[in-house]
């Protein structure tokens, strides 16, 4: 029981960093804090993976959180799509590396979303607020007409 204690409180102390480190509005709601608190603290496994895949697939209408009121998406997967959750790390390196090969080679066109795309393929960017500082330097680079 204290392992399981320890753990779910780690994973909500890892979601309050995160969300401070990022610069992202930390929810109010304790049935929130819970569901972030297991996910990230690992306490399920291959069922919670397997229950965000099909919460992503289905747009939250399947998901085992939400009889209790847990309706709000898990933060670390906010931004990633179905497939690229399902097809793992690899799939999503090989869609980034395509996205900047195409931004590099067309002059002119690089914009936030190619920033970020390499800054998801570049090491290191899990450190606290060097998301920001790449976020910075990137936005430097930017050409604002440029926008797909």
């Amino acid at each position: 029981m204290a392992g399981l204690v320890t753990a779910v409180g780690m994973g909500m102390l890892s979601y309050r960093i995160n969300t401070l480190a990022s610069g992202q509005k930390t929810s109010d709601r304790v049935q929130d804090w819970f569901k972030e608190g297991v996910s990230r603290g690992g306490v399920l496994g291959v069922i919670d993976d397997s229950n965000s895949i099909v919460s992503k697939a289905t747009g939250g209408k399947a998901d085992i959180y939400r009889p209790d009121g847990r309706d709000k998406p898990l933060s670390k997967y906010a931004s990633v799509d179905a497939a690229s959750m399902f097809l793992g790390p690899t799939y999503v390196k090989l869609t980034n590396l395509t996205k900047v090969a195409r931004a590099a080679t067309h002059p002119g066109e690089w914009n936030e979303a190619d920033s970020h795309a390499l800054r998801m393929m570049t090491m290191g960017t899990n450190f606290p607020y060097l998301p920001q500082l790449f976020d910075r330097w990137s936005r430097a680079r930017t050409t604002p007409s440029a926008s797909r």
